[in-house]
């Protein structure tokens, strides 16, 4: 069985990986410390991954800058830890996407989402010698205000869950060349 799906992801040219494609969502940190009074960075990463057997799955990354424990991190000078979760079901994973986009101003009509190339936000995770992944270095100049980036290829307003979907969609699109 193991070779038939070999085969079949072989022939659809589908690769074991990330994406091509993430979504960033970016959010005012109050506590990070900047020369920018409210330096807008990325707290959530959307990915796909690609698996052996040609199902994909969505792996999210988040760090939550409305914790206390956020504030207690930046005011020690530290990095705020990536916390990551996969899902099978792209609905599930758009929930919880849409659910952390809203969680501290659920009263906005709309928030945003945007999309990038993956190779684009790969310095966003710096890994340290244990496995951990920080958020980047506070001397990383495309860290603060990400939302503006110059490689930012759209933005999807979410006024409800299923624009969160449909901009979920958008990661897997049938061939990039």
């Amino acid at each position: 069985m193991d070779e038939l799906a070999s085969i079949v992801v072989e022939k659809l040219h589908l690769r074991d990986g990330a994406g091509h494609f993430v979504l960033v969502v970016c959010e005012v940190d109050r506590h990070l410390i900047s020369n920018n009074p409210s330096p807008k960075i990325p707290t959530l990463v959307v990915r796909p991954m690609t698996r052996l057997d040609g199902s994909i799955i969505f792996e999210v990354g988040y760090f939550n800058v409305y914790t206390n424990e956020h504030k207690q991190t930046r005011q020690s000078g530290k990095l705020p830890a990536w916390t990551f979760v996969t899902y099978h079901r792209i609905d599930a994973a758009a929930d919880f996407v849409y659910g952390f986009v809203r969680r501290c101003q659920p009263q906005h009509i709309s928030h945003a989402v945007h999309t990038f190339e993956a190779r684009d936000v790969d310095d966003l995770f710096e890994r340290d010698d244990e496995g951990r992944v920080w958020a980047p270095v506070l001397s990383n100049s495309a860290y603060r205000n990400f939302d503006r980036h110059s490689k930012k290829l759209a933005t999807h307003l979410l006024g409800n869950r299923f624009d969160m979907l449909s901009a979920m969609r958008t990661l897997t699109p049938d061939s990039v060349r």
